[in-house]
Protein backbone atom coordinates (compact mmCIF):
# COMPACT_ATOMS: atom_id res chain seq x y z
CA UNK A 1 0.00 0.00 0.00
CA UNK A 2 1.28 3.81 0.24
CA UNK A 3 1.45 5.74 3.18
CA UNK A 4 0.78 9.64 3.39
CA UNK A 5 3.24 11.95 4.10
CA UNK A 6 1.31 14.33 5.94
CA UNK A 7 -2.40 14.99 6.95
CA UNK A 8 -5.54 15.09 4.50
CA UNK A 9 -4.30 18.71 2.93
CA UNK A 10 -1.29 16.90 1.90
CA UNK A 11 -3.11 15.97 -1.26
CA UNK A 12 -1.35 13.66 -3.72
CA UNK A 13 1.83 13.59 -1.58
CA UNK A 14 3.02 10.05 -1.22
CA UNK A 15 5.44 7.19 -0.19
CA UNK A 16 5.24 5.21 -3.21
CA UNK A 17 4.11 1.32 -3.49
CA UNK A 18 6.50 -0.91 -4.25
CA UNK A 19 6.37 -1.39 -7.70
CA UNK A 20 6.80 2.67 -8.71
CA UNK A 21 9.27 2.84 -6.49
CA UNK A 22 13.42 3.04 -7.38
CA UNK A 23 15.96 0.29 -7.33
CA UNK A 24 18.30 2.55 -5.58
CA UNK A 25 15.66 2.85 -2.64
CA UNK A 26 14.93 -0.95 -2.93
CA UNK A 27 18.23 -2.77 -3.28
CA UNK A 28 21.61 -2.07 -2.66
CA UNK A 29 25.29 -2.06 -4.25
CA UNK A 30 25.84 -5.80 -2.53
CA UNK A 31 22.09 -7.33 -3.93
CA UNK A 32 23.31 -6.05 -7.45
CA UNK A 33 26.52 -7.34 -6.78
CA UNK A 34 25.58 -10.76 -5.21
CA UNK A 35 23.09 -11.41 -8.70
CA UNK A 36 26.15 -10.68 -10.77
CA UNK A 37 28.10 -12.86 -9.16
CA UNK A 38 25.57 -15.84 -8.93
CA UNK A 39 24.48 -15.91 -12.65
CA UNK A 40 25.66 -17.03 -15.64
CA UNK A 41 26.33 -14.11 -18.59
CA UNK A 42 22.90 -15.53 -20.13
CA UNK A 43 21.08 -16.72 -16.71
CA UNK A 44 19.78 -12.84 -15.31
CA UNK A 45 19.37 -9.78 -17.78
CA UNK A 46 16.75 -7.43 -17.44
CA UNK A 47 15.58 -4.15 -19.50
CA UNK A 48 14.29 -1.06 -18.69
CA UNK A 49 11.29 0.70 -20.73
CA UNK A 50 11.71 4.44 -20.98
CA UNK A 51 9.56 7.58 -22.84
CA UNK A 52 10.15 10.67 -24.03
CA UNK A 53 9.93 12.64 -20.17
CA UNK A 54 7.40 14.98 -22.09
CA UNK A 55 5.36 12.63 -23.59
CA UNK A 56 5.12 10.73 -19.59
CA UNK A 57 4.45 13.96 -17.68
CA UNK A 58 1.89 15.23 -19.68
CA UNK A 59 0.30 11.52 -19.29
CA UNK A 60 0.75 11.52 -15.45
CA UNK A 61 -1.00 15.00 -15.46
CA UNK A 62 -4.04 13.38 -17.79
CA UNK A 63 -3.88 10.27 -15.35
CA UNK A 64 -4.02 12.42 -11.85
CA UNK A 65 -6.25 15.66 -13.08
CA UNK A 66 -8.78 13.88 -16.04
CA UNK A 67 -11.58 15.43 -14.94
CA UNK A 68 -10.30 19.07 -15.36
CA UNK A 69 -10.68 20.54 -18.83
CA UNK A 70 -7.40 20.94 -20.72
CA UNK A 71 -6.87 24.42 -19.64
CA UNK A 72 -6.97 23.52 -16.00
CA UNK A 73 -4.19 20.57 -16.83
CA UNK A 74 -2.06 22.91 -17.93
CA UNK A 75 -2.59 25.09 -14.97
CA UNK A 76 -1.57 21.72 -12.66
CA UNK A 77 1.04 20.95 -14.73
CA UNK A 78 2.94 24.45 -13.91
CA UNK A 79 1.83 23.57 -10.70
CA UNK A 80 3.73 20.59 -9.97
CA UNK A 81 6.53 21.89 -11.76
CA UNK A 82 7.10 25.13 -9.57
CA UNK A 83 5.51 23.72 -6.21
CA UNK A 84 4.85 20.16 -5.45
CA UNK A 85 8.78 19.05 -7.24
CA UNK A 86 10.16 22.28 -6.57
CA UNK A 87 13.66 21.74 -5.67
CA UNK A 88 13.76 18.08 -6.59
CA UNK A 89 17.65 16.78 -6.83
CA UNK A 90 18.34 12.56 -7.77
CA UNK A 91 21.72 13.27 -8.83
CA UNK A 92 24.23 10.76 -6.45
CA UNK A 93 22.84 7.99 -3.76
CA UNK A 94 19.62 8.36 -1.91
CA UNK A 95 17.77 10.15 0.27
CA UNK A 96 17.35 12.56 -2.64
CA UNK A 97 16.11 16.52 -2.38
CA UNK A 98 12.58 17.76 -2.64
CA UNK A 99 9.65 15.69 -2.53
CA UNK A 100 10.60 13.34 -5.39
CA UNK A 101 8.13 10.76 -4.36
CA UNK A 102 5.08 13.24 -5.45
CA UNK A 103 2.08 11.34 -6.52
CA UNK A 104 2.99 8.03 -6.34
CA UNK A 105 6.17 8.14 -8.07
CA UNK A 106 4.38 9.08 -11.81
CA UNK A 107 7.10 12.09 -11.91
CA UNK A 108 10.21 10.67 -10.71
CA UNK A 109 12.75 10.67 -13.04
CA UNK A 110 13.47 8.10 -15.19
CA UNK A 111 17.40 7.68 -14.89
CA UNK A 112 17.44 6.75 -11.00
CA UNK A 113 15.14 3.46 -12.32
CA UNK A 114 17.88 2.52 -14.47
CA UNK A 115 20.89 3.78 -12.84
CA UNK A 116 21.71 2.36 -9.29
CA UNK A 117 23.90 2.85 -6.14
CA UNK A 118 27.28 4.40 -7.11
CA UNK A 119 26.27 3.86 -10.83
CA UNK A 120 26.03 0.77 -11.64
CA UNK A 121 22.95 -0.21 -14.05
CA UNK A 122 19.98 -1.78 -12.75
CA UNK A 123 19.05 -3.00 -15.98
CA UNK A 124 20.86 -4.37 -18.96
CA UNK A 125 19.13 -2.98 -21.48
CA UNK A 126 16.95 0.12 -22.34
CA UNK A 127 14.07 -0.03 -24.75
CA UNK A 128 11.95 2.61 -25.56
CA UNK A 129 8.62 2.99 -25.38
CA UNK A 130 8.03 5.06 -28.80
CA UNK A 131 9.62 1.79 -30.43
CA UNK A 132 8.77 -0.89 -28.08
CA UNK A 133 7.21 -3.45 -30.28
CA UNK A 134 10.20 -3.73 -32.30
CA UNK A 135 12.59 -3.50 -29.62
CA UNK A 136 11.55 -6.17 -27.15
CA UNK A 137 11.20 -8.46 -30.02
CA UNK A 138 14.52 -8.00 -31.45
CA UNK A 139 15.96 -8.07 -27.79
CA UNK A 140 14.06 -11.64 -27.44
CA UNK A 141 15.65 -12.98 -30.31
CA UNK A 142 18.94 -11.82 -28.83
CA UNK A 143 18.60 -14.50 -26.11
CA UNK A 144 16.64 -16.71 -27.99
CA UNK A 145 13.36 -16.44 -26.55
CA UNK A 146 9.65 -17.14 -28.33
CA UNK A 147 8.24 -14.22 -26.95
CA UNK A 148 6.87 -11.01 -28.58
CA UNK A 149 4.33 -8.25 -28.15
CA UNK A 150 1.54 -8.62 -30.23
CA UNK A 151 -0.35 -5.17 -29.04
CA UNK A 152 1.06 -1.90 -27.78
CA UNK A 153 -1.43 0.62 -26.64
CA UNK A 154 -3.08 2.60 -23.91
CA UNK A 155 -5.57 0.54 -21.46
CA UNK A 156 -8.77 1.75 -22.06
CA UNK A 157 -10.31 3.33 -19.42
CA UNK A 158 -13.51 4.97 -18.56
CA UNK A 159 -12.39 7.67 -16.83
CA UNK A 160 -9.47 8.29 -19.39
CA UNK A 161 -11.97 9.01 -22.04
CA UNK A 162 -10.95 12.83 -22.30
CA UNK A 163 -8.86 14.62 -24.85
CA UNK A 164 -4.96 13.97 -23.82
CA UNK A 165 -2.80 16.50 -23.59
CA UNK A 166 -0.13 16.91 -26.39
CA UNK A 167 2.71 19.15 -26.78
CA UNK A 168 1.20 21.44 -28.94
CA UNK A 169 -1.07 22.32 -26.13
CA UNK A 170 1.95 23.02 -24.18
CA UNK A 171 3.09 26.94 -24.15
CA UNK A 172 6.93 26.83 -24.90
CA UNK A 173 8.28 28.27 -21.10
CA UNK A 174 6.18 25.55 -19.76
CA UNK A 175 7.78 22.96 -22.25
CA UNK A 176 11.25 24.81 -20.98
CA UNK A 177 10.53 24.25 -17.47
CA UNK A 178 9.56 19.89 -18.30
CA UNK A 179 12.82 20.08 -19.69
CA UNK A 180 14.89 21.67 -16.78
CA UNK A 181 13.20 19.33 -14.41
CA UNK A 182 13.52 16.16 -16.98
CA UNK A 183 17.14 17.10 -18.22
CA UNK A 184 19.54 14.15 -17.26
CA UNK A 185 16.51 11.73 -18.31
CA UNK A 186 17.26 13.67 -21.97
CA UNK A 187 20.96 13.55 -21.75
CA UNK A 188 20.93 10.23 -20.85
CA UNK A 189 18.43 8.80 -23.23
CA UNK A 190 17.72 11.23 -25.90
CA UNK A 191 20.70 13.26 -26.41
CA UNK A 192 21.80 16.69 -25.06
CA UNK A 193 19.64 19.72 -25.31
CA UNK A 194 20.17 19.98 -28.51
CA UNK A 195 18.22 16.53 -28.84
CA UNK A 196 15.15 18.32 -27.02
CA UNK A 197 15.48 21.48 -28.98
CA UNK A 198 15.14 19.21 -32.14
CA UNK A 199 12.04 17.03 -30.56
CA UNK A 200 10.26 20.38 -29.82
CA UNK A 201 10.64 21.61 -33.00
CA UNK A 202 8.89 18.56 -34.42
CA UNK A 203 5.87 18.31 -31.66
CA UNK A 204 5.01 21.64 -30.98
Amino acid sequence: GVRALGGADEGLRWWCNAWHMPPQVMITEDHIQYYRKQSSPSALRTFCVVRNPLVRFLSAIDHWYWRLPKSERIQRARDVLSTDMKGVSMRGNPPWEGNWNFADCHFTPQHVYVIGPAGTRTCDHVLFWEALGTQFDRLMLQYGLQANITHHHHMARAENAVEFLGAGDVPDDLLDEVYRMYSTDYEMFYGDDHGYAHWKSQHH
